[in-house]
């Protein structure tokens, strides 16, 4: 995972490149709005409403759950097609945050 302050980027799972989700660890949700508040994202031009949802993550190696957050952006399937493995880039430039598949 690659980020800055003004960057938030991961390549995603199967699971998320299926059910069309961004997970979000725990450590890096300080990037977006608190959890549960809606904000707008850009994908291609277009503005959706969307927020940070927390979640229950399995830990595969303990065998206990771990808190993350995803963004959930299942209803917008026109605009978010990722691939499996593909890169997501979220870019926060003046309280406006813009999403790339690369």
């Amino acid at each position: 995972m690659d980020t800055t302050d003004q960057t938030f980027s991961r390549k995603l799972s199967g699971e998320e490149s299926e059910k069309r989700f961004i997970i979000v660890p725990k450590e890096r949700a300080g990037f977006f709005p608190k959890p549960g508040v809606s904000f707008k994202l850009l994908i291609d031009g277009n503005e959706i409403e969307t927020a940070l949802r927390p979640v229950e993550m399995p830990n595969q190696r303990s065998g206990q759950g771990r808190s993350s957050y995803h963004l959930d952006l299942s209803k917008h399937i026109n605009l978010f097609r990722p691939r499996f493995g593909q890169m997501i880039m979220i870019e926060k430039v003046d309280d406006q945050f813009k999403l790339r598949l690369l």
